[in-house]
């Protein structure tokens, strides 16, 4: 043995015992336990099966001779009743040996008879082992042996007792391994032979096989499962690779991914299969997805919150400005008409009640996206509230030379619901009308009951519209649509985007009082082709429709 296999033994060593102390990575891991599997499975296979082989093999020699015997009785039968010579049960016996096996005919007093003269030639290529002498001492009783046919000394013997007490009484048996008469491991099968009516014991036919031939096919078997086995595991370690690698490569790269997605890079993606890792995967690729929406509905969200810190303060300071303006004069004396003063003092109540206005509609707009405003439930004659909430604008509207009507579509069923707050919903979707519709224009409410049972409120207009890309943002609080857009009276303008002095809290407020009350808002519009505005609310279950 030379200095460098102690060395190779020595690393395989340190090899074995890393590997039984837990590999780091989840690859070596899943690689490792295949392939332990794979060794189990083969070494319970390798060492198992031939046992069950040579089990099966010799159980099936045991029958095979068996049935040999059971074909003998008959011509044994007549051996021994005199019916039949000797040399006739010799030649018989001899072809019923064949070539892997002896034969003896016992009579019932446990003697020897005849014998058959093959002694057990080579078999299947195994090396001859032929059957030896009888050793001296054997437990037999020769009262003086009479050479056999094949110059064996059995004939003429007396069996010793337990196998001539078997025979005695017409026992069959069988056995595997040792037998006193042979050198070798044997099968060996007794079968009895009695008379024809069965009324007496005749004798037995004893049958010897040796087991070197079952020996023999299970030691090829087990050299052939060994070879067997060493490809198989050469092979299982590569599918083991391959799969190992497979399975371990998707799960890096979604950690890889989920490493990114911690760094702040939620565009990282990985691509996903058709098997349960794929689908963590498109799983992952959706979470990041959104995630990435949420980033940018966040930051838009921000952009939104400086925008309304702007727009506030600015709503807030032009009121206040103006009221300082108007309260100095008054306050020092400059002003001694009293016509004049009381124009100042009508003009500080207006900048005071939009003030108060500004402060009311964020404060409800809170409540309503909170649920702590509470509703004063009744049931609303909507069509009612429409005619008033029309009249009430319809001044406003002749003043800016925009045409406001209502069209009532047949009897209204009732809404439960806070007629106040409903009523605000309606004004704050014809000021927005009226706000963005050019002089020459028209404003149109319109009410008509809608299955469900329900009440559908629109608000249609002749402005310039919205564009597509503003409309699922209308109902945002503090949303406005582009910036260069004007009220009527300027350059542009358009309904749900209350640029200027506005805040974008009156389309905010409508969507909130809506899902309130159970219903919802929805709006239709093209640029160039106006606005629709539309509200459903659900009706009461009993309450009195309005009047036709």
């Amino acid at each position: 043995m030379g200095p460098e296999v102690p060395a190779v033994a020595a690393r395989a060593k340190a090899l074995v015992l890393r590997a039984l102390a837990g590999p780091r990575s989840t690859f070596a891991r899943f690689l490792l336990g295949t392939v332990v599997a794979v060794v189990c499975a083969l070494a319970v296979v390798a060492l198992a099966l031939p046992g069950l082989a040579e089990h099966f093999l010799l159980a099936e020699k045991e029958r095979e001779l068996t049935l040999r015997g059971l074909r003998a009785e008959g011509v044994v039968r007549a051996f021994l009743e005199g019916g039949l010579g000797e040399d006739q049960a010799q030649a018989y016996l001899d072809v019923l040996a064949a070539e892997d096996s002896e034969v003896w005919v016992v009579n019932s007093d446990g003697y020897v008879v005849l014998e058959s003269g093959i002694a057990c030639q080579a078999v299947s290529g195994v090396p001859q082992y032929g059957m030896s002498p009888f050793p001296p001492g054997g437990p037999w009783v020769s009262p003086g042996g009479v050479p056999g046919r094949g110059g064996r000394w059995m004939r003429g013997s007396r069996l010793a007792f337990p196998d001539a007490a078997r025979v005695s009484v017409g026992e069959g048996w069988s056995s595997t391994g040792e037998h006193w008469a042979y050198e070798v491991p044997v099968v060996s099968v007794s079968v009895p032979v009695t008379s024809a009516d069965g009324s007496r014991v005749l004798g037995a036919v004893y049958l010897h096989s040796p087991v070197a031939g079952v020996s023999f096919t299970v030691g090829t078997l087990r050299r052939y499962l060994f070879l067997a086995a060493g490809v198989g595991l050469l092979a299982a370690f590569a599918v083991a690779w391959v799969l190992s690698r497979n399975v371990t490569r998707p799960v890096g790269l979604m950690t890889a991914m989920a490493k990114r997605i911690a760094e702040g890079d939620l565009d990282a993606r990985v691509k996903g299969g058709l098997d349960e890792l794929g689908e963590l995967g498109r799983s992952l690729n959706i979470m990041a997805e959104r995630l990435g929406e949420a980033r940018d509905e966040g930051r838009r969200l921000e952009a939104l919150r400086r925008e309304l810190i702007a727009d506030v303060s600015h709503d807030l300071r032009s009121p206040i400005t103006t009221i300082r303006g108007f309260v100095e004069p008054l306050l020092d004396g400059t002003v001694a008409d009293e016509p004049m003063r009381r124009s100042y003092l009508e003009t500080i109540r207006r900048e005071t009640d939009a003030l108060g206005r500004l402060v009311a509609d964020i404060l409800e707009l809170g409540r309503l996206e909170a649920g702590r405003s509470s509703l004063a439930l009744t049931a609303v004659d909507i069509e009612r509230l429409s005619r008033e909430t029309v009249t009430r604008y319809r001044p406003g509207a002749d003043e800016a030379g925009i045409t406001l009507s209502a069209d009532i579509r047949g009897p209204l069923p009732a809404v439960e619901g806070d007629e106040a707050r409903i009523g605000r919903a309606l004004g704050n979707l014809l000021d927005n009308a009226l706000k963005f519709t050019p002089r020459g224009g028209r404003v149109t409410l319109t009410a008509e009951p809608v299955p469900g049972p329900g009440v559908a409120l629109a608000v249609s207009d002749t402005g310039p519209g919205i564009p597509e890309g503003d409309l699922p943002y209308i109902w945002e609080r503090f949303y406005k649509v582009d910036k260069s857009r004007r009220r009527r009276g300027e350059s542009g303008g358009g309904p749900g985007s209350p640029s200027g002095d506005g805040v974008g809290l009156g389309l905010a407020i409508v969507k909130e009082t809506v899902n309130a009350h159970g219903g919802r808002a929805t709006v239709e519009s093209r640029p160039g082709q106006g606005s629709t505005f539309r509200i459903i609310l659900p009706a009461a279950e009993k309450g009195p429709a309005g009047p036709a």
